[in-house]
This record gives structure tokens, sequence and C-alpha cells, in this order.
């Protein structure tokens, strides 16, 4: 069982689209199309609702280490990081 650097769990992926990279990797003003999301079908279904859905575009409006401020169909709404990590954009 081989280990992985820390450096190695934050770098951005790739795919047939290009870079890809977690929502919360975002900076202020900066945005990207959702790629996939990476969690349980019952809060897939709830983000669904919400308008995060592959290939909607997703503005971060601000964030820190509690939360981002995200806009998404031309609504705001807030996740908390645990929640943006599973979100995988590309840019």
């Amino acid at each position: 069982m081989g280990l992985t650097s820390v450096a190695s769990k934050t770098k951005p992926l790739s795919d047939s689209r290009g870079p890809t990279m977690p929502l919360s990797f975002l900076k202020s003003g900066e945005s990207g199309s959702i790629v996939k999301i990476s969690c349980k079908e019952e809060t897939k279904k709830h983000l669904s609702n919400l308008g995060f859905v592959p290939g909607a575009t997703v503005r971060m409006i601000c964030g820190n280490s509690t939360g981002f401020v995200l806009e998404v169909k031309g609504s705001r709404m807030a996740l908390d990081p645990k929640m943006a990590s599973k979100i995988i954009l590309s840019q």
C-alpha cells in the first residue's frame, strides 16, 4: 500500500473536456462548467433542484474556509467546503 502526498490530492484532474478541478478551487470572480457531482444520489437530486447539473456554469462570488457564495443559473447560494469539493468543474 503506497502513500499519497498531499500535493497529489490537490492537483487538478483531467478528462476529455480538459483540466478539471473541485469547485472549491475557484477564486472569487472565476467560473467553471460542472462536469460531474460525486456524492450520494439523494444529495445529487437536491443539488440538481438548485441548478447544480452537468453543463451548468457556476461562478464563485466569494469564499473562505467556512463556505462559499456561488452563482448558478442566476441565483446565489452558499455551500460548505465539503460539498463544494464534490462538484467537479472544467474551466
